[in-house]
């Protein structure tokens, strides 16, 4: 599924989803952080440029739970006058990708 949320980086997204999740569930913190490191996969996060139009600035996989914080590992940046590039980084959680029972990377 997809869906939309509002914050100035893939961390402040992150960190919204805690806010919202603990004030409405009463759980507690590391609960919640475990759901959504579980839960969500991909963020891609878009910005408003100078010029008014919006661009995908970074794409970053949720790779887990380390140390009680969610691991996010920034696959794309965006670079003025560049555009998106690779960062390098491979993805981390590939258990879910499979094509007709193989693995797809």
């Amino acid at each position: 599924s997809l869906s939309t949320g509002h914050a100035n980086s893939p961390e402040g997204m992150i960190g919204r989803l805690v806010t919202m999740h603990i004030a409405s569930s009463g759980f507690p913190i590391q609960a919640v952080k475990a759901q959504i490191a579980d839960a969500i996969e991909i963020i891609v996060h878009l910005s408003r440029m100078e010029d008014g139009h919006r661009r995908v600035t970074e794409i970053c996989e949720v790779a887990g739970l380390s140390g009680g914080e969610i691991v996010l590992n920034s696959l794309f940046s965006y670079e003025p006058g560049e555009g998106l590039r690779a960062t390098g980084n491979r993805l981390e959680r590939t258990g879910k990708l499979r094509f007709a029972g193989k693995e797809a990377l």
